[in-house]
């Protein structure tokens, strides 16, 4: 089964029932056939994005779904990872990309990942397929 990168801003809009994009989100998480993966930054960045929004409740619901379960699966940045993101960190000085988008777009192609499940037009800059359109 091919998979599915999610990324923070998907997971956010999914989660938030006040957010513009949470019903597109839903339905693409409703239908999706893809096996869904993110990365342990990724569910940081949910986190603390929720903290920072204080919806500490939701943070806490999220948190105890995702580190339960196999779906999606939560594969973790190693140290190669962060090495490579590092370096496409700094190569791309001229854009706007997180340290965290980087090793999301390292997993990416370590994992063989083609699509990214974003509301974030970085993924689509780097040369990923991105839901929606």
């Amino acid at each position: 089964m091919e998979s599915i990168f999610i990324d923070t801003s998907a997971w956010y809009a999914f989660l938030n029932a006040n957010d513009s994009d949470h019903e597109k989100t839903k339905k693409i998480f409703a239908e999706t056939a893809f096996s869904l993966v993110t990365s342990n930054f990724i569910i940081v960045e949910v986190l603390n994005l929720l903290v920072a929004r204080r919806q500490k409740r939701f943070a806490l619901e999220f948190g105890k779904k995702v580190w339960h379960q196999s779906d999606p699966l939560i594969h973790t940045v190693s140290p190669n990872d962060e090495d490579e993101a590092w370096k496409m960190f700094q190569k791309y000085r001229d854009k706007d990309y997180s340290f965290t988008d980087c090793t999301s777009f390292v997993v990416m192609k370590r994992l063989k990942i083609q699509t990214a499940l974003t509301l974030d037009s970085d993924f689509a800059q780097v040369g990923f397929l991105v839901i929606p359109e």
